[in-house]
């Protein structure tokens, strides 16, 4: 029998390999290793595999196709070798593909099947990983697209203190011992392996260290009223966690699916005095969720429910839903205070004769950013004098060009409230806050006359100690975070995103963006939602930089800086 090694066309066609055809039976194979069953078995990975026909007339010319939509199969000509080959790309699909070759003697054909698995991959994040000294079940993540039933796990031969591991959804799960030594830790590893695919990972629990905490958790109303607590030791007056209502969502960009997206409570422990935002408990379902900067890296959605409390053992670093073990001794019951801002200032008499005003703010963590979640009210700078508040329409005008005043008002139906200080306009201050001109943030005075930049000190002159204007950065990272991924238009994504900041839609984010209307360098009013940032532009034509809530435009804008706008103040340090 005569052997012919052919390959796998393009097209669906038929390329007669000499003048003469002589119809033959035959045989398709391939190298050992590849061919079963009738067919080519072949890897994930790139490859060339050539295509062997063996046929019963030693002069027979046979032909070979293949459908033309299978890009991933294709073929050359080796003509060194004066072989035929099929060449494989890399499967990077996650599920195996399959096509066909069509092989022809003459009158005698048939399809040869194609079928490639996929790219496997099996790898621990990290080869090094710690755990903490308390029993209890930690999560060790692993790179894989393989079914869970196909990874076998080794322990270490002696390791007597893990007592299970179990892979599920790309999460090594390793049931621990609790480490009694207050000096000495203990390592070990653990191996994980399917076929031909292995690695080792390093696993190292910490000595016993810390004292065992029941949290009682603020009811959903507390949360909802106030999104930031603080948790206290207050037995040695210390800082031990804090706990967030807060927006948890990351976008996959390269699946393009939604990891996470909704409104959960989430409690962080302390690391060396600040908060641990990687060690995040879900509240909500006993899952993690862990930061990288401003997004999250990591979200593990849990299956646990809670008893009102969380629990932090002795030996943990991070907080949990299971009750503490009956042996904790010392066991502290902490206290959950909510973080709020009081403003008080104090001046000299304002308009209507008031010295002193006093505000105070809720939190809301929104990313990395802690933001206040009112529009500030005060109509006081930062040292206590008083901001010009009684301002008709044309004063306004007048004290907007070409010197720039600080001034402030409030706006209500009609722009019926002018003067912030009247008793009438306090319902509408307290509710949205007070519009600002950009003199106010600097305190000063600011010439735009001409085509000269305005002289003046960029320098916070309105915000309380530890809080800002925002940054046009700081805007930006807000906007970020709430968008993260691309929308065929920008109605669409307006539609999306305002809802999440403002307090008449969804709100899921916590911002509560409100206001009732901005005024123009007219001294009219209109009916667009900014916020004022810190960022001046003089190229731009004197203008500040805002974050703009209104369809159908939500972006980075830019304002003239004589308009009265709200502010909403970000937290700079702790």
């Amino acid at each position: 029998m005569k052997k012919i090694i052919l390959f796998l066309a393009v097209a669906l066609m038929s390329v007669a390999c000499g003048p003469d055809v002589i119809t033959s039976e035959f045989t398709v194979s391939g190298p050992e290793g590849t061919f079963a069953n009738g067919g080519f078995f072949l890897t994930g990975n790139r490859q060339q595999v050539p295509v062997i026909v063996e046929t019963e007339i030693s002069r027979a010319h046979c032909t070979v196709a293949a459908p033309s939509d299978q890009q991933w199969c294709t073929c050359y000509q080796d003509e060194t070798a004066g072989t035929w080959m099929i060449s494989i790309a890399q499967n990077n699909t996650g599920s195996p593909r399959s096509t066909y070759i069509y092989v022809s003697c003459g009158e005698n054909n048939q399809n040869v099947n194609v079928w490639q698995d996929y790219m496997k991959t099996l790898a621990f994040v990290k080869t090094d990983n710690t755990v903490d000294a308390a029993a209890g079940d930690y999560n060790i993540p692993i790179k894989t697209n393989l079914p869970d039933a196909e990874i076998i796990v080794e322990l270490e031969e002696g390791c007597t203190w893990i007592t299970a591991a179990v892979v599920h959804n790309g999460i090594l799960t390793l049931t621990i011992l609790k480490n009694d030594s207050t000096t000495d830790a203990r390592r070990t590893k653990v191996t994980i392996s399917s076929g031909a695919m292995r690695d080792v990972a390093n696993i190292e629990q910490i000595p016993l260290s810390g004292l065992p905490y029941i949290i009682p958790m603020p009811t959903s109303t507390n949360l909802n009223t106030y999104p930031v607590y603080e948790i206290f030791d207050n037995v040695n007056n210390k800082k031990i966690g804090e706990i967030c209502k807060e927006y948890l969502y990351k976008y996959d960009d390269i699946e393009k699916k939604t990891i996470v997206e909704g409104s959960f409570t989430v409690v962080y422990p302390m690391k060396a005095g600040e908060v641990d935002y990687t060690k995040g408990l879900v509240v909500n379902n006993g899952g993690t969720v862990v930061w990288d900067g401003n997004y999250i890296s990591n979200y593990f959605a849990g299956s646990e429910t809670s008893d009102g409390n969380v629990y932090l053992p002795a030996g943990s670093t991070q907080m949990r839903l299971a009750p503490l073990d009956p042996g904790e001794t010392g066991v502290i019951t902490a206290v959950c205070n909510p973080v709020t801002v009081t403003v008080t200032r104090t001046g000299a008499p304002d308009n209507h004769g008031g010295t002193s005003e006093t505000y105070k703010y809720t939190v809301v963590k929104l990313g990395m950013q802690y933001w206040m979640r009112e529009n500030f009210k005060s109509t006081r700078f930062a040292d206590g004098s008083p901001i010009a508040t009684n301002i008709s329409i044309e004063d306004w005008v007048a004290n907007t060009n070409p010197v720039v005043k600080p001034m402030c008002l409030t706006a209500g139906d009609g722009g019926t409230y002018i003067d912030a200080n009247d008793p009438a306009a306090q319902t509408v201050r307290s509710d949205a806050g007070c519009l600002y001109t950009y003199a106010c943030l600097v305190q000063q005075d600011i010439n735009v006359s001409g085509n000269k930049a305005a002289t003046f000190v960029k320098e916070d002159k309105i915000s309380p100690d530890g809080w800002g204007v925002p940054s046009l950065n700081d805007m930006q990272q807000l906007y970020s975070y709430m968008k993260q991924k691309e929308y065929a238009s920008t109605k669409e994504e307006v539609n999306d995103i305002i809802p999440k900041l403002m307090r008449s839609g969804s709100n899921v984010s916590g911002f509560s963006a409100v206001g009732t209307r901005q005024r123009g360098y007219t001294g009219k009013y209109n009916n667009v939602l900014y916020y004022m940032t810190m960022d001046y532009s003089y190229e731009a034509g004197h203008v500040v930089y805002q974050l703009r809530l209104n369809s159908p435009n939500s972006m980075i804008c830019t304002l003239t800086i004589a308009g009265g706008t709200y502010l909403r103040l970000i937290r700079k340090s702790q």
